[in-house]
Parts: structure tokens; C-alpha cells; sequence
């Protein structure tokens, strides 16, 4: 993984994107995408395949999903 990879991360405003976004970061990491719910809705199936044409992601990580207590 070179720090200019694109990466895609998915759920990037979920406590647990945010610490993978943050990581990313601190591993040097410097073309990171994480789209808030409002800016990309996951669950449209042509949004995400046009989010993914248009940005090209190398890496595509998951973290969207409820989580909590």
C-alpha cells in the first residue's frame, strides 16, 4: 500500500470508520474517502458502483452498520 493509494471507506462516520479513517491517517495514508450517509447512501447499489467509477478506490474497507449498545 503506498500513502497515496485511494481508499474507499464505507460507514466513514460510524465510530468504527472513524478509527479505521484515523489509523489510515496515521499510517501515512493521504487519499482517504470516507463519505458521510448524506454525501453517499450505501444501499444505492448505482450511487456507490458511480461513487467507485469516479474515484477509482484501490481499497475498499467496510464499516458501515449499527454497532453500540
Amino acid at each position: 500500500m503506498h500513502a497515496d493509494d485511494p481508499v474507499f471507506v464505507a460507514g466513514g462516520e460510524t465510530t468504527i470508520g472513524r478509527a479505521v479513517v484515523r489509523g489510515l491517517a496515521r499510517c501515512g495514508l493521504t487519499n482517504i474517502a470516507a463519505p458521510s450517509r448524506d454525501e453517499l447512501d450505501i444501499t444505492d447499489v448505482g450511487a456507490v458502483s458511480d461513487f467507485i467509477a469516479r474515484t477509482r478506490p484501490r481499497f475498499i474497507l467496510v464499516a458501515a452498520g449499527r454497532s453500540g449498545g
